[in-house]
């Protein structure tokens, strides 16, 4: 049975992980739609709102809702929540500048 689920695996595009002895099955859509809940927690725990997750245009630095402080927290945090590794040196702040650009790039690394 575990090597039809391995064959099965390499033909259709869904990813499977095994949770209390049960195989669980996500489609991408599934598993990135769950990474963008994630990611969004994340950012409203770090920049101390809710609206950032109700409102993914929100200007986030033009509203202060994150100033350089706040982004370093969390590029530590998306980095141990999500096992993303984002370099300063690579953070571009037009990417991050509303929440809808930032899970787009965070969704990006992570599938790179």
């Amino acid at each position: 049975m575990l090597s039809a689920v391995r064959h099965r695996k390499k033909e259709l595009p869904f990813a499977a992980k095994i949770s209390q002895g049960i195989l669980l099955f996500m489609t991408p859509a599934s598993s990135s739609a769950a990474a963008t809940e994630k990611i969004l927690a994340v950012l409203a725990q770090i920049a101390e709102s809710d609206e950032v997750s109700s409102n993914l245009d929100l200007a986030l630095y033009d509203l202060q809702v994150l100033d350089s402080m706040k982004t370093v927290e969390l590029i530590v945090a998306l980095s141990s929540e999500m096992g993303v590794e984002i370099s300063p040196a690579e953070f571009e702040r037009e990417n991050w500048a509303t929440p809808r650009k930032l899970v787009a790039d965070v969704l990006s690394r992570m599938a790179a």
